[in-house]
């Protein structure tokens, strides 16, 4: 049996699409790469899925239903990840074509930004807590939303150091706000 997924470290993100289904991935830090694994629909915005259905309270009835739906999908998934071993891992990624592995060396133009207002109104994230932009090697410019400040602190404190190229971090914790803002 190969080393348990949970003794590798992981932080939680989704890649946003304006004109294709979003992509929540789990990914794990592993010794020379990055695991990129589909970790389920992802948490959906209740505000988000209930104004692409119309908006009012029959918007936001049909909103919740479907926010709550990708929930329990996510939920499932996590659930296997949480169970999956290293090599368990691997074949996931192999049978998904939305999860990848990506070498450190693969990595280009690595920036951590803040939450953009931007975003928000584009992607209808109005609660992301930040954002990670890269070029991949093969797979080209990615963006990457953080839904919560412990998945956007982790991954702070480990890609400057694993990562070759150097990482712009363009955010700090503000303890009056508890939030991520803009670097001064």
């Amino acid at each position: 049996m190969s080393q348990p997924s949970s003794s590798l470290l992981f932080f939680h993100a989704r890649a946003t699409y304006a004109l294709k289904r979003n992509c929540y991935y789990r990914i794990y830090i592993a010794p020379d790469e990055l695991l990129f694994v589909q970790a389920g629909p992802g948490k959906m915005d209740h505000l988000a899925a209930a104004s692409g259905t119309g908006g009012g309270a029959i918007g936001w009835l049909i909103g919740s239903y479907i926010a709550g739906r990708a929930q329990k999908k996510t939920d499932a998934r996590q659930k296997i990840l949480d169970e999956a071993d290293l090599d368990e891992l691997e074949q996931l990624i192999d049978e998904d074509k939305h999860s990848f592995r990506a070498e450190f060396s693969e990595f280009s133009d690595v920036v951590i930004d803040p939450k953009s207002a931007w975003h928000q109104v584009a992607y209808s994230s109005p609660n992301h807590v930040g954002l990670l932009r890269f070029r991949h090697e093969k797979r080209g410019n990615i963006k990457l939303e953080f839904l919560n400040n412990e998945d956007l602190q982790l991954a702070i404190d480990t890609l400057p150091h694993l990562l070759p190229e150097p990482v712009a971090v363009n955010v700090v914790w503000d303890k009056t706000k508890k939030a991520f803002v803009k670097a001064p």
